[in-house]
């Protein structure tokens, strides 16, 4: 049994692969750019659903694989707000789109990632994502996260405030410089996202032969207004990772029981 669970969470991730690598790049091209040339004003609407679609097949293929979902609660991605979620996985990112309604949030990525790959460059363009370059200047990635939130935020934007992935699930100190520049203009609605399980795909052998190990819980919890006074941000940011940690403890003890 545990080679037939290994050789289906294979087949899984080879599938998506081929999505990513085949069948996003072909119905980029083939029909998403066509029809934005023709309706160049629905570009925006046009490929939000092209990456919600993508995000979406990715999760029914890691189910598919193995591995279990359950999302709690839902964040409306089309309204302002900053949402912050713990950091466990590069999977973490598609089972988003069950709860951030009806499109993925804008996110910050590395700069390297927004030309040269095909997909994913176009992704990060219709979505809005963040470009940021930390190894090159920390400064940098946060006057971007700054120049985001003085332009307006349009739409949901999502930060892992960790700033790297958790080896054993547990929260990590977070780094608070990109959450002040984002909300130091103006108090905006933060919710917190708490995710456990996916940390089990440490490596990747794991990725792609133990998706049935992975049991992935994402709660909702929110909303809170961040504070009008700027120098009250830090004590704010704090009592978001508490809760974050508080409900990862939750979710955990659920699960033991």
């Amino acid at each position: 049994m545990a080679i037939l669970r290994a050789l289906r969470s294979l087949l899984a991730m080879s599938l998506a692969l081929l999505v990513l690598g085949v069948v996003a790049p072909l119905s980029l091209y083939l029909i998403v750019l066509p029809w934005i040339l023709l309706r160049p004003s629905e570009e925006n609407r046009i490929g939000v659903g092209w990456v919600t679609i993508l995000a979406r097949l990715l999760v029914s293929l890691m189910r598919w694989g193995g591995a279990r979902f359950e999302f709690e609660g839902e964040i409306d991605s089309n309204t302002p707000c900053v949402v912050i979620m713990n950091h466990q996985s590069v999977l973490d990112i598609p089972p988003v789109i069950h709860i951030m309604k009806q499109r993925l949030p804008r996110f910050v990525v590395r700069s390297k990632y927004t030309r040269g790959v095909p997909t994913v460059s176009r992704a990060i363009r219709f979505i809005g994502c963040i470009p940021v370059d930390p190894k090159r200047e920390r400064t940098a990635a946060v006057l971007a996260l700054r120049n985001a939130a003085r332009e307006g935020l349009k739409n949901a934007v999502l930060v892992y405030p960790e700033g790297h992935r958790s080896r054993d699930g547990e929260v990590l100190p977070f780094r608070p410089a990109g959450l002040v520049a984002l909300l130091g203009e103006k108090p905006l609605p933060v919710w917190t996202i708490v995710s456990d399980g996916l940390w089990r795909l440490t490596t990747l052998g794991d990725t792609f032969f133990a998706l049935g190990t992975v049991r992935c819980r994402m709660r909702v919890v929110g909303p809170v207004m961040s504070p009008e006074n700027p120098d009250d941000l830090p004590a704010f940011i704090e009592e978001r990772r508490q809760t974050m940690i508080n409900e990862l403890a939750k979710l955990r003890a659920e699960a033991a029981n």
